[in-house]
């Protein structure tokens, strides 16, 4: 009998799925082939390890993120650009989610965990970086306040991506309200 192939796309939304209602403690293959209806020695052909799955999702997931940014068009406005990035990042703020997992995750269990352990850090490092840049761009043209350190104010941006959607708003929704509060505070005062 030939075994069924598994569709990437399909592994992928799964293990998200699991992860997110399991966590990494009660993720494991056999949960994930009755999910799939697969035996879970077919998905033992595509990943060694329940660490080299989870971190391939992780990859997934951030390479989806880092070529929606990469394709934003370079806007007018830094702050519009910022704008931008933000309803990208709520699109994918589950990564935040399972990110925090990593410390859990045994780096060594492969030479692929470790790689992808290490590309998750740097692409997480060159993200925050961006948003840095464009803080700093954004306070030259006086479009944000320019008294409070950009460090500062790319972790509160950071920090705002992982509150949690409770109302269940569309992303876009969500990241236009979400942005607004960082945007013009809580005071209510618009800001021109």
């Amino acid at each position: 009998m030939a075994k069924r192939k598994i569709d990437f796309q399909d592994l992928m939304a799964e293990t998200e799925r699991l992860l997110l209602e399991k966590g990494y403690d009660g993720f494991h293959f056999k949960l994930l082939a009755n999910r799939l209806n697969v035996a879970r020695s077919t998905i033992y052909e595509y990943y060694a390890s329940k660490e080299e799955l989870v971190t391939a999702y992780m990859i997934n997931i951030m390479n989806r993120l880092t070529a929606e940014s990469e394709a934003l068009k370079p806007l007018a406005s830094p702050l519009m650009h910022l704008k931008e990035l933000m309803q990208i990042f709520i699109k994918y703020s589950q990564i935040h989610q399972i990110t925090q997992m990593i410390p859990l995750i045994n780096r060594d269990s492969s030479p692929a965990v470790k790689s992808s352990i290490d590309r998750l850090s740097e692409e997480h490092t060159r993200l925050y970086q961006t948003i840095t840049d464009l803080i700093e761009k954004a306070k030259q043209t006086d479009e944000i306040r320019s008294d409070i350190p950009s460090s500062v104010l790319a972790r509160v941006y950071f920090t705002a991506i992982e509150i949690p959607n409770d109302d269940a708003m569309n992303h876009r929704d969500w990241s236009e309200l979400i942005f607004q509060v960082l945007y013009e505070g809580m005071s209510g005062t618009k800001r021109s």
